[in-house]
């Protein structure tokens, strides 16, 4: 009994294992990836426009243009400007942050309007008469064109007196347009028909006579087609008979 024990030990070879080992190379366990965050939206500055540029601040310009020649500089708001706009007062205050700002800002646009017009016509011409004679021409097409401008131009005169902070603005355009009928009544001085020492005196008479004329349409269209008349006749000669 003993021999048969150790012979059944002493066979292992003879015992035949088949085993077959499959390795799985997946994790135990597959994670579904994870959604990705939605970003929160940025907020938005309360008060700033959608349609932040230069064709807003246009927009606004215009409008207050507008209402300061309707209302004048006292009774005109920056809530009237924006309602005309159709943005909040917050908006507004984004692209001018006073009243005093937005008038200042109208009256040096309308500054540089009528000088760029009232250059296009004079430029053209080479004598002192028929560039004066253009310009008094221009001064009825804007009122015509622009109504906006002449009301303006009409409630500064109140504006300026009521308000001594705006004179600084007023000042400087006055002197702008001393440049510019500086050159036409040089004109004149170079063609003969001026003499050189009544330039002052000819320059103060051509600016208020066309600011006076821009004015006087604000309403009285038809006074000033005849005033425009007038002045014509006076430079050629033919109003006054002596």
């Amino acid at each position: 009994m003993a021999s048969s024990r150790k012979a059944s030990l002493a066979a292992p070879d003879e015992i035949d294992v088949d085993v077959d080992i499959v390795v799985d190379p997946s994790p135990a366990t597959e994670r579904e990836p994870r959604p990705k965050p939605k970003p929160k939206p940025t907020a938005r500055r309360r008060g700033r426009p959608v349609d932040s540029d230069g064709l807003t601040r246009e927009r606004i310009l215009v409008a207050a243009r507008e209402c300061f020649a309707e209302a004048g500089y006292t009774a005109a708001s920056t809530h009237m400007v924006a309602s005309r706009v159709g943005l909040t007062t917050g908006a507004l205050y984004h692209h001018f942050g006073s009243k005093r700002e937005l008038y200042l800002a109208v009256f040096t646009e309308v500054e540089q309007l009528v000088d760029e017009r009232f250059r296009a016509v004079a430029t053209p011409h080479a004598t002192f008469v028929a560039k004066v004679e253009a310009i008094l021409d221009e001064t009825g097409r804007l009122s015509t064109t622009d109504p906006a401008v002449a009301g303006f131009a009409l409630s500064v005169t109140g504006d300026v007196a009521r308000h001594p902070d705006l004179r600084e603005a007023f000042t400087s355009a006055w002197a702008r347009r001393d440049f510019f009928f500086g050159e036409v009544v040089d004109a004149g001085i170079a063609t003969g028909e001026l003499a050189a020492a009544d330039r002052t005196v000819v320059l103060d008479t051509v600016t208020t006579l066309v600011t006076g004329l821009l004015v006087i349409s604000n309403g009285i269209p038809v006074a000033q087609a005849r005033a425009v008349e007038g002045a014509k006749r006076l430079l050629a000669g033919t109003l006054i008979v002596s």
